[in-house]
């Protein structure tokens, strides 16, 4: 208890801090330093995070919303992976083997992994524009400038209509083979069933 004022202090400030980064619009992702989960040896740099659009995931293995995103976030890089998308998981105050046996046991999260603790996370956060709910995610493009960050459903959301408009999926490919009034049919249901997608995920984090 008598830590508590310090504590609410602190993340009172991390609140003002986000709100200030997202009024000052599209910022260059910061520059950090963290350790990877895995045999990869280095650690992750902000700068790896560049040439392709890469989608930083904020979650931890005890934050139940986090476990709860898990079949969208592995929707979004089976989907979108292809387009070029990259997606890196960051655990928060997780010891290396929670992430190793979750992985083994629930989800495979087949991409980057690296951690982050709490010191760094309130020092990190406001600068990518984040406030203090987990998950958390931010969208990278691939000139290291910080797309969008918050709640991961609208921030799966931007990078499906990114990576829509810039790259061909293999549904435009196979689109391209069928008459225009057969593809425009196609693509409206298309459309209706990944707003009921984004729709229920959004719904799954609440």
């Amino acid at each position: 208890a008598l830590g508590t004022p310090r504590f609410a202090d602190t993340w009172g400030q991390l609140r003002l801090a986000q709100r200030d980064a997202q009024a000052r619009g599209p910022q260059p992702l910061p520059e950090f330093e963290l350790p990877r989960l895995g045999p990869q040896g280095r650690p992750l740099l902000s700068t790896d995070l560049r040439g392709t659009m890469h989608l930083i995931s904020f979650w931890a293995t005890w934050c139940e919303p986090c476990v709860q995103e898990m079949p969208a976030l592995h929707r979004l890089h089976e989907r979108l992976s292809p387009s070029g998308l990259r997606v890196v998981s960051v655990a928060v105050d997780n010891e290396p083997g929670d992430v190793a046996e979750f992985r083994n046991r629930r989800w495979p999260m087949p991409w980057q992994h690296a951690a982050i603790d709490a010191d760094q996370r309130i020092a990190l956060w406001p600068k990518l524009g984040l406030a203090t709910q987990m998950p958390a995610a931010v969208l990278v493009d691939e000139g290291g400038s910080i797309v969008v960050a918050g709640e991961p459903s609208m921030v799966f959301a931007t990078a499906r209509r990114l990576l829509s408009v810039h790259a061909p999926s293999q549904v435009d490919r196979a689109l391209d083979r069928v008459s225009p009034e057969k593809a425009q049919q196609i693509r409206k249901h298309i459309r209706a069933l990944e707003a009921m997608e984004a729709a229920l995920e959004a719904e799954a984090i609440r």
